[in-house]
């Protein structure tokens, strides 16, 4: 009986948003007791500083091809703060570091969700709700800066567009990396940990390694997701920046193909393209062998990219650089480019891609792009 009641009691409990008790405690299996946001607890007078910074800046896309429509007109308000919190005894959960306070409180917006219209849904499927005990407790002394969120300790795209501008709040709030004993920054990649080692920090300082153990912080400081979720933060290109050798020679005229092959959302007829920007003089990147692509698109005229994580090194790129995306029919994801694009200064042409005849939709299919519409978008581009 005692063993049924206990395996019971780990299965996971998908929970509306407006239930703010959930079952159980973090400290020993499934999700927080209690959610709350920064400006909630700001009003609670906890530890948080709310900063007026501009969060999202869109610029205007070029469509060559018809628009997709979902990404035009969405719901978009910078009237939510940005803000850090800082807090004893508050903990890190594995896998994403979500932030939860010593009462067992999740504090939501410290991750990708919380604006997110979609939101009940992608609770059903959050990892804290998958947990089914409690990962092993580790500790740490002293002061502790966390740059993590959802997704951003596996996907170079995310810890590019929601874990690096994180260092800007921090700077907002006034604080010094200085100030930090430890600080939370897991990389997915050697490019990523490459780029992380040039903020500035002390070797000793930094935690690189995604942890699979929950982490107890003697004292925590902790960051809004920086931008609104779905888009690049405003000031996203300027902390990247930081990471940037400014001194090293800029080859002017370059143009540059940061190529795709991952486990979805692939041109599926790649073979019939590449031939096409090989003609205009691109050069073809691959990002799993070519690790310098940061600097090739701060020295890039023109960029051509299909829409994932690695397009978003296009936020290296200088202001005014030319840039087209491919997007792909079956994948909504939200003006990720169009605000990248703003936060960087640059000019965006996006041309969506073409549904494999009788395939069933889903977000990760690889999709077709006909030779005769990029060839005219290049043409178009180059012009």
């Amino acid at each position: 009986m005692l063993q049924s009641v206990k395996s019971r009691l780990r299965q996971q409990r998908p929970t509306p948003l407006t239930l703010k008790l959930l079952p159980g405690s973090s400290k020993w299996f499934g999700p927080p007791r209690a959610r709350s946001t920064g400006a909630k607890l700001a009003e609670d007078q906890a530890t948080v500083r709310l900063l007026g910074i501009e969060r999202v800046r869109l610029a205007e896309p070029v469509w060559l091809g018809p628009p997709k429509i979902t990404w035009l007109g969405l719901p978009l308000s910078n009237d939510s703060k940005a803000f850090t919190l800082e807090a004893s005894d508050a903990r890190l959960l594995a896998p994403n570091g979500n932030v939860v306070l010593a009462d067992d409180t999740w504090v939501t917006d410290c991750g990708f969700y919380p604006w997110d219209p979609d939101a009940p849904q992608a609770f059903r499927y959050h990892p804290l709700f998958l947990r089914k005990r409690s990962p092993k407790l580790r500790r740490l002394a002293g002061l502790t800066l966390s740059l993590a969120g959802d997704y951003t300790a596996y996907s170079y795209g995310h810890w590019l567009l929601d874990s690096v501008p994180r260092l800007k709040l921090v700077e907002e709030a006034g604080y010094r990396l200085t100030d930090f004993d430890h600080i939370y920054f897991p990389c997915p990649g050697p490019v990523a940990r490459r780029l992380a080692v040039k903020f500035c920090f002390r070797p000793d300082q930094l935690i690189l390694e995604p942890w699979t153990d929950d982490v107890l912080c003697e004292r925590l400081v902790a960051t809004s997701h920086p931008g609104l979720p779905g888009f690049t933060p405003a000031f996203a290109a300027e902390t990247l920046a930081l990471a940037q050798n400014a001194a090293g020679q800029i080859t002017s005229g370059r143009r540059i193909a940061i190529l795709r092959d991952g486990y979805g959302r692939n041109l599926l007829n790649r073979s019939e393209l590449y031939p096409l920007l090989l003609e205009r003089g691109f050069e073809l990147l691959d990002p799993r062998k070519d690790h310098d692509i940061p600097e090739r698109c701060r020295d890039a005229e023109v960029i051509f990219s299909i829409e994932g994580s690695n397009a978003y090194d296009l936020l290296f790129a200088r202001p005014g650089t030319r840039v087209l995306i491919i997007t792909s029919p079956y994948h909504d994801t939200f003006p990720y480019p169009q605000s990248a694009a703003g936060a960087a200064g640059l000019r965006l042409f996006l041309l969506n891609g073409s549904p494999i005849p009788d395939v069933q939709a889903n977000a990760q299919n690889d999709f077709l792009v006909a030779p005769s519409d990029l060839s005219r978008a290049l043409d178009i581009l180059l012009a």
